[in-house]
């Protein structure tokens, strides 16, 4: 970013600066939340209720564990290790949850999550499977089909009373992108994480796809890490607290699930604290965090400008973006 004189930033801002760097020492909340390995571990689905594993799960594919938290970004370490990419999909018991044929899972978030219009596309769930598209020009990364193998959603206000997702399948969707500066199949992990909590655009058709090149295919996941929609509008819920995955006893296959995650509405980079403001908790995440960004696959959010080292720069770029106290 351009250079900006301090005298320019706004008096808010400059006495936001002044304080911290006269603080003996930041608080323990702020350093909590930049040491989280990865800052979207919240929006992830906290609880499993219920599974029942069906026919055809793998040995070794049924801890229902490996649902909860956010979808794999890196997969296959100490084996084929790679980033997961559309191309290239996680493949281990600890990423996936297999439900076969005439099984389910029953997840819940602790905290509702809203229909809320601020999401980006209206969109306010994500359940990532683990489909994956055919490489027509591999290792170039040239879209051609996509595999997917089926899997109903219901989303739920209270446990009791369902509700059917129509049109969404839950192993299927737009493949998950680890990494947004990696290729579709690097052994090391990128340093630009995709963000799991946006969606792709919907009027996307992920089985449309077939011969979008990997620039092209970059430019429509737009920083989102895939994930099938779920749009609580025209289900007429305002709010749900849980998710079942199931897969009709006549299914031709199981399938796989990595994650169900709570869309966040859009927030500038400098929201560090992801509080909804840029103010004086986003400088403190950045003190907190000074120095070189963390080895990948571990996330660095408050390296707002993106050079790899949480500095003076970053400070610069949440005054800059000043909105709360």
């Amino acid at each position: 970013m351009a250079r900006r004189c301090l005298a320019s930033l706004r008096p808010p801002a400059l006495a936001a600066i002044a304080g911290v760097l006269a603080a003996p020492h930041l608080p323990a909340s702020a350093a909590a939340a930049a040491a989280d390995p990865d800052p979207q571990t919240a929006a992830a689905v906290d609880a499993v209720i219920a599974y029942t594993p069906g026919l055809g799960v793998p040995p070794g594919f049924g801890d229902p564990a490996a649902a909860l938290g956010p979808p794999a970004r890196f997969s296959g370490a100490g084996l084929d290790p790679g980033v997961v990419s559309p191309f290239q999909p996680a493949f281990t018991p600890a990423e996936l949850l297999v439900v076969g044929r005439g099984g389910s899972v029953v997840l819940a978030f602790d905290e509702p999550v809203l229909d809320d219009p601020a999401n980006p596309f209206g969109v306010d769930l994500l359940v990532f499977g683990n489909p994956f598209l055919i490489d027509l020009a591999f290792p170039a990364g040239l879209a051609g089909g996509l595999f997917a193998e089926g899997g109903l959603i219901e989303v739920s206000p209270d446990g009791v009373v369902w509700t059917v997702v129509p049109g969404a399948v839950a192993d299927g969707g737009f493949p998950t992108l680890g990494w947004l500066d990696a290729g579709p199949y690097d052994a090391e992990p990128g340093r630009v994480p995709s963000d799991f909590t946006r969606p792709v655009d919907p009027a996307v058709d992920p089985s449309m796809l077939a011969g979008t090149s990997w620039p092209d295919l970059l430019a429509i996941y737009a920083g989102s890490g895939g994930g099938t929609p779920v749009d609580l509008t025209p289900l007429g819920l305002a709010a749900v607290t849980h998710v079942r995955i199931s897969v009709p006893a006549d299914a031709p296959t199981a399938i796989e699930l990595d994650a169900v995650m709570d869309v966040a509405p859009l927030r500038p980079a400098a929201d560090v604290d992801g509080d909804g403001l840029v103010g004086f908790g986003d400088v403190l995440a950045v003190l907190a965090a000074w120095g070189t960004c963390p080895a990948p696959p571990m996330a660095c959010p408050a390296d707002v400008d993106g050079d790899a080292a949480v500095g003076f720069g970053d400070i610069l770029a949440v005054l800059a973006a000043w909105s709360g106290p």
